[in-house]
């Protein structure tokens, strides 16, 4: 979908939400940096960051000139896993990340390395501090700005720099980059778009109207103005789910979810004397409640599947959000919803996608580098999704975002693409996340959700910038194995190798067709929609 939101920038860049592109494209071209990848296992004797220093340092990361700063350390269910950046000479390398992903047992799974060569390192100075206030001069609306000496990679140099992170009135966040004439070089978005408690009821879309109905866009199941009527009402779900209750009132508040107004339309939050939250979509309260019960959900099903620490703070969610205009995100720990057309948090699909680009960012920060890095966090949202709303009604669940999209609105993006990797990318992120978000719900058909979802959450604590969709399904196979000791390798290995992200199948591999009836819808076009495949057992060996 192609909506415009006005970004309050003399100098216009290309923001992306969960729908597609908002603003002009003019100077955010991606950067062409390129990962080395590596998935030899290799025992360093602990999981401590001094043993993975003295690994890197022996590999020639660390040297006179060049070290290594650590950014962050997560633990994950089966692993640990550093994100370092590399200095030269003390200064700080922009997207230089080196990404290493251990085992509990000291064993390296991978390591991703965007560090750069010092050969090319350019002996001019770095700008001065006229040119960022020359630059933040000209921009409108600015809350605040902070900046940073360091260098960048343009046309095989490192080129001295000033790295500026701005933060503006209309919600926008961005990094730009300013040489010592003062141009711009590159600017990236930031923003992805896409107490005591107490147990109370409410009601809710479960997942959405058209879903519960098994109805299609139209007639008395239309937006129609945020209206009510008979049909749309008698899809209202009551659930129960946690919420504040403080001074004898029921709030919509928990240590992981909190309903909050930070961006226009200025509304009342719902809230309630008793322990029912009561609406019907003509109500402003009512997307607070919907999307208050969705996130809670989520998060609640993360941590049943053992990731009790994933996103482990309070998330502030505007379900009124972006002055009304017809898009999502998630900022800096905060979900934002706009209400053009279908209200974006009456569609759990709309609540889960974006929700989905929170887990990644905490997961593994700072790696949302990279065109194919950025269509799968896209696909991830898609993915985890569409595996929520399947989970309760499987009724069209192969169109993303069942409630808001394939309507007048904009068409929605579909979950069983027939693109084909790599020949299918095509630049957009929001399209190539389709191809990674149908190859995953192929291989949760498979192998069931909740183990693929589970797999696919332990991968991302692994994922670093610019790695590839065949990157990431290395990872995913990984997972598993750390998981499930390789249960589930030929199983996924059919899926990556049909959709062209993996090789073929190494020799000694027996598969099996097996009919799957149904399946066939979620086939691409290479696939038969029965082949399942069996017949390896035991850890299988790893062929990178």
């Amino acid at each position: 979908m192609d909506k415009l939101f006005v970004i309050l920038l003399i100098l216009p860049f290309s923001v992306f939400a969960q729908k597609g592109h908002i603003g002009n494209h003019s100077y955010s071209q991606e950067l062409l940096g390129s990962v080395r990848s590596s998935y030899k296992h290799i025992n360093i004797g602990s999981t401590s960051e001094e043993s993975v220093r003295d690994y890197l340092m022996d590999k020639g990361l660390i040297s006179d000139q060049s070290d290594i700063v650590l950014l962050e350390e997560k633990r994950s269910l089966v692993g640990v896993h550093y994100a370092f950046r590399q200095l030269i000479k003390g200064v700080p390398v922009y997207h230089s990340q080196i990404k290493v992903n251990l085992d509990l047992e000291g064993n390296i799974r991978s390591i991703f390395d965007n560090s750069y060569a010092i050969d090319g390192l350019s002996a001019n100075e770095f700008p001065a501090l006229a040119i960022v206030n020359d630059f933040i001069g000209q921009l409108r609306g600015i809350i605040r700005f902070t900046e940073e000496s360091v260098y960048f990679s343009r046309d095989g140099y490192l080129l001295p720099v000033k790295l500026l992170t701005v933060w503006e009135e209309d919600h926008s966040n961005y990094e730009v980059i300013l040489n010592s004439q003062g141009e711009v070089l590159y600017i990236q978005d930031l923003n992805r778009y896409f107490m005591q408690d107490s147990i109370v009821s409410a009601k809710v879309f479960f997942p959405d109207p058209l879903t519960s109905a098994e109805q299609v866009y139209g007639g008395s199941y239309s937006d129609n103005s945020d209206g009510d009527n008979t049909e749309l009402n008698a899809e209202l779900y009551e659930v129960t789910m946690s919420v504040d209750f403080n001074n004898d009132t029921f709030r919509l508040s928990s240590p992981y979810v909190e309903i909050q107004e930070f961006s226009g339309p200025v509304t009342t939050i719902a809230f309630s004397e008793t322990p029912m939250f009561s609406y019907t979509r003509s109500q402003q309260e009512f997307e607070d409640v919907n999307s208050f019960y969705h996130l809670s959900a989520f998060k609640d099903y993360m941590e049943y599947l053992g990731f009790l620490n994933l996103v482990d703070y309070t998330m502030g969610v505007d379900a009124h959000a972006l002055n009304g205009s017809d898009n999502s995100m998630y900022s800096a720990k905060r979900l934002y919803f706009g209400e053009g057309c279908v209200d974006d948090a009456e569609d759990a699909d709309v609540i889960i996608h974006e929700y989905g680009h929170a887990i990644t960012a905490h997961a593994a920060p700072n790696t949302w580098v990279g065109n194919q890095r950025k269509a799968m966090d896209e696909g991830l949202g898609d993915y985890f999704a569409t595996s929520y709303s399947r989970n309760i009604n499987p009724f069209n669940w192969e169109k993303m975002f069942s409630w808001d999209g394939h309507n007048s609105c904009w068409p929605g993006r579909t979950m069983v693409t027939t693109k084909q990797y790599p020949g299918g990318l095509s630049g957009d992120i929001h399209a190539d996340g389709e191809i990674w978000a149908s190859t995953l719900m192929q291989i949760w058909e498979m192998i069931g959700g909740e183990t693929a979802d589970q797999i696919t959450l332990q991968s991302l604590y692994s994922y670093a910038q610019n790695i590839s969709m065949t990157d990431a399904a290395y990872l995913y196979l990984d997972a598993d194995s750390l998981l499930n000791g390789g249960a589930n390798y030929v199983s996924s290995y059919y899926w990556f190798e049909l959709r062209g992200i993996l090789p073929s199948l190494p020799a000694g591999f027996t598969l099996i067709a097996v009919n799957h009836g149904s399946t066939d819808v979620s086939c691409n076009s290479a696939c038969d929609g029965t082949a399942s495949v069996e017949g390896y057992a035991g850890v299988p060996p790893y062929t990178y």
